[in-house]
């Protein structure tokens, strides 16, 4: 129960917008220390010297040195929460930063890797699959099985598999805005301004959306959305943080807010439904806001008649209501 704002944003956030800020702003530090750690350890890679400090002739197996003639190919699967994270396009950066070759692709139950290049490079991007995995992700597991070396090219993210033993869900529960959409949202000059489904790898809808897994955007209820041009470049876009984001959407192609009657009757579309809305509500009317995860049922907190309309309704007399704050 609120009185909503200008704000659109707030009704995206959800209920767990502050849990979400402060497990990425502890991923964030842990990232920092790590990229701390890493940068020495590459120093010493192109140096040639041993983890106690000195340097060595002729690379030993003490010594790790990107580019030399060691080769090795693995096989791996991620278990956890890897699909609707951003993990795939983690995975493609880290292997293509290594000069790495082989493919990432989501399967019933997280993620398949197939990766080879030299040894050393290889046992460093094993190591940043979880020290530097996306903050809403969650790796439970590595099954990792050497295989053999053979001809390849590039690394690719490949169309996911639909075989394969299913382990549990590997989705996260809807994921509140980051403050890079938060930006494009507030931005006047944006194409995304006052967009209310603006997500991307890091935020937006999951769990509520999906039909089936792999999770993919063909298996989601976004499958009735067809990408529009820039959509569609931001998406294929390694260097863009919607890579591969499956809900990515914008006001051309994407969903439209709707305001309706109780009866169904169509009242307005876009910018229109939200100042209606505001304005019912502001009038002592009850709305309900279907979101990314159900109906919030929507009042001002500070009408008494409001207030007790609804919890006759909800069958709440005495139980506290949750107040949103614009």
């Amino acid at each position: 129960m609120a009185r909503p704002g200008s704000n659109t944003s707030e009704m995206f956030a959800g209920a767990h917008s502050m849990q979400f800020m402060q497990v990425a702003a502890r991923r964030a530090r842990q990232r920092r220390s790590w990229d701390d750690r890493r940068v020495a350890s590459r120093c010493r890679l192109m140096t040639g010297e041993r983890p106690g400090g000195s340097a060595t002739d002729s690379p030993g197996r003490e010594t790790c040195l990107w580019g030399s003639s060691r080769m090795k190919r693995l096989a791996i699967r991620v278990r956890g929460t890897v699909q609707g994270v951003g993990f795939r396009p983690h995975v493609y950066r880290e292997a293509v930063v290594r000069g790495l070759v082989g493919c990432v692709s989501n399967d019933a139950g997280g993620v398949t890797i197939d990766v080879q290049g030299d040894d050393c490079a290889v046992d460093s991007f094993v190591t940043a699959l979880r020290a530097e995995a996306p903050a809403a992700s969650r790796v439970v597991g590595l099954e990792i099985d050497p295989s053999d070396l053979h001809a390849a090219r590039g690394f690719r993210i490949v169309e996911s598999r639909i075989d394969g033993e299913r382990v549990g869900p590997s989705l996260p529960a809807d994921l509140a805005p980051c403050s890079e959409c938060l930006r494009e949202i507030h931005d006047p000059g944006n194409r995304r301004s006052a967009y209310p489904f603006t997500n991307c790898t890091q935020c937006g809808p999951r769990y509520t959306i999906v039909d089936e897994l792999p999770y993919d955007r063909a298996r989601t209820t976004m499958s009735h959305f067809l990408m529009c041009d820039a959509c569609a470049r931001e998406y294929a876009d390694p260097g863009d943080r919607r890579y591969h984001a499956e809900p990515t959407a914008c006001p051309r192609c994407g969903p439209s807010l709707r305001l309706r009657t109780a009866a169904g009757r169509l009242l307005a579309t876009a910018e229109q439904a939200l100042a209606l809305a505001a304005e019912a509500i502001d009038s002592g009317a009850i709305v309900a806001i279907k979101g990314v995860g159900g109906y919030q049922l929507v009042c001002d907190a500070t009408g008494e008649a409001a207030v007790l309309r609804l919890r006759e309704r909800k069958r709440r007399p005495d139980k506290p209501f949750a107040v949103m704050f614009g």
